[in-house]
């Protein structure tokens, strides 16, 4: 491991927080589902750094009555099958409280850990998580969540960690920004390119 900076340590995953797994309500109850009002998280939500809303959402009855329970808000939610891990792990900083799906795993940091802390610090170190915590010979790739809990990770004093995010935070914020200009670009180098030929044959040149 890399040498830390004076007054930082490694800190496995599992002693970060509180561990929470996840499960689906039966489908085959109604009452479950229907004009449910609590977020049920499941991959096909993990498309963003920070999430806002579920796509899926269950009742009181299947808090009460099925294995689900509810994360607390503030958590960091990781999935640990999905065939995506073939090439990314997708993580999520989850401000709201929220139920799973089993694919899932989420965290409620100790006091001293910021969740942001750990939702970058995990793609910091998406690769080494890939190469150290992936199953292998599985029909559909998934984290070992053991191997998961043992992953460390390089954790400052809280204020050190919350200076460093909102620096992070903002260089990210300049960098998207940069990014939607230079996609912007490349859509109408595009439209321009399909001008240009079109006047070349068409006799305009």
């Amino acid at each position: 491991m890399n040498k830390l900076p004076d007054n930082w340590t490694w800190a496995e995953l599992g002693e970060l927080g509180t561990w929470y797994g996840g499960s689906t309500p039966s489908k085959k109850r109604p009452d479950f589902w229907e004009n449910g009002t609590i977020p049920w998280l499941s991959p096909k939500d993990m498309g963003a750094d920070r999430l806002t809303a579920t796509q899926d959402l269950i009742t009181e009855s299947a808090l009460r009555e099925s294995s689900v329970r509810l994360i607390p808000a503030n958590s960091v939610a990781i999935v640990i099958r999905s065939g995506i891990l073939e090439r990314k792990v997708p993580v999520a900083y989850v401000p709201f409280a929220t139920t799973l799906n089993q694919d899932m795993k989420a965290v409620r940091p100790r006091d001293d850990v910021d969740p942001r802390w750990i939702t970058w610090g995990l793609k910091a170190f998406e690769r080494q998580i890939l190469d150290t915590c992936r199953k292998t010979g599985t029909t559909v790739a998934s984290l070992e969540v053991p191997w998961l809990m043992k992953f460390k990770l390089p954790i400052p004093h809280l204020s050190e960690q919350q200076r460093i995010l909102a620096d992070l935070e903002e260089h990210l914020s300049r960098l998207q920004v940069t990014m939607r200009a230079l996609k912007d670009i490349e859509s109408k180098g595009k439209q321009m390119r399909s001008q240009i030929l079109g006047s070349a044959f068409s006799g305009q040149f």
